[in-house]
């Protein structure tokens, strides 16, 4: 339509395939580059009888694909621009940093920083948690939860393309980054009376429901005297949903009770989840095979 206030018409800008919102996942930021771009098509169409010349540009994370900002448009023609959001290490960092549910961002001598609440400009940042169901068929009965946060952040903001006579067009993009998440087959595992000096082994599965890559780690807090726990593999990376099945072992030194706890670190996002464990020794055998 016209714009009254200048008196030139805009031009219809469409959306190819995808359109003007993007949905990422923050752990492909974990492949080597550290920087991951996705790009989207528009079209732009000038369907006035006048001719048009605009400049575009989009404010980061959100970009210009296309080697050409500026545009010449003669009547009825069209042309079609490749735009993108770039999700970098610097700007996961920046939104795992900060607390707030909603927020502005803005990049400024080559980084992000979230902006006053003064200012009017930058990205808008809205944070959203859901919870995702657990898959039942893994998780066991003693688990009490059967439902996982996952966090979601959606970032808004507006290409806009500027004609040779100051009026301003403004296109909505936006961008959903999608945090993964991860939760394990059970919160506890007991190995009960156990032969001191053998190694008795139990099933545990990691799971990633998400649909976003991660990679996890764990580390071991306890008392290791009596006896000694093990987890193998002990770190991994997925790729996307999936879920993988890991040894617990336990070898018990003494006919103490042993107990200590394995910490899972997933990354992106750095939330953590706990595998409380137990064994006892015995020197009992007939105890042991009655067990």
């Amino acid at each position: 339509g016209i714009n009254a206030e200048y008196g030139v018409p805009d031009v219809v800008v469409t959306a190819e395939e995808h359109g003007l919102t993007f949905k990422l996942m923050a752990g492909i930021v974990n492949a080597h580059s550290g920087e991951h771009i996705k790009v989207h098509k528009m079209s732009v169409l000038n369907s006035s009888k006048l001719h048009l010349e605009f400049e575009l540009a989009a404010q980061p994370p959100f970009t210009i694909v296309s080697e050409e900002v500026r545009y010449s448009l003669v009547p009825r023609q069209k042309v079609k621009i490749d735009h993108g959001f770039v999700l970098s290490r610097g700007l996961l960092s920046l939104l795992l940093g900060e607390e707030r549910m909603q927020y502005r961002i803005a990049f400024r001598d080559g980084h992000y920083s979230v902006c006053g609440d003064d200012e009017m400009e930058g990205v808008e940042v809205r944070v959203e948690e859901t919870l995702v169901e657990m898959s039942q068929s893994v998780v066991s009965q003693e688990n009490g939860n059967n439902q996982v946060p996952e966090k979601r952040y959606n970032l808004e903001s507006c290409l806009s393309l500027r004609y040779t006579n100051g009026h301003i067009q403004r296109v909505p993009v936006r961008c959903r980054i999608v945090l993964p998440t991860f939760y394990l087959s059970m919160e506890q595992v007991v190995f009960g009376n156990c032969l001191v000096g053998q190694t008795t082994q139990l099933p545990v599965r990691i799971v990633n429901p998400s649909p976003s890559p991660m990679n996890w780690s764990t580390k071991f807090v306890g008392d290791e005297e009596d006896g000694t726990f093990a987890l193998e593999p002990s770190s991994g990376t997925f790729h996307a949903a999936d879920s993988t099945l890991l040894s617990l072992s336990f070898t018990a030194l003494t006919s103490n009770i042993c107990t200590g706890k394995f910490i899972f670190t997933g990354c992106p996002g750095g939330r953590e989840v706990e595998l409380r464990v137990e064994g006892v020794g015995t020197h009992d055998e007939v105890l042991q095979r009655i067990l």
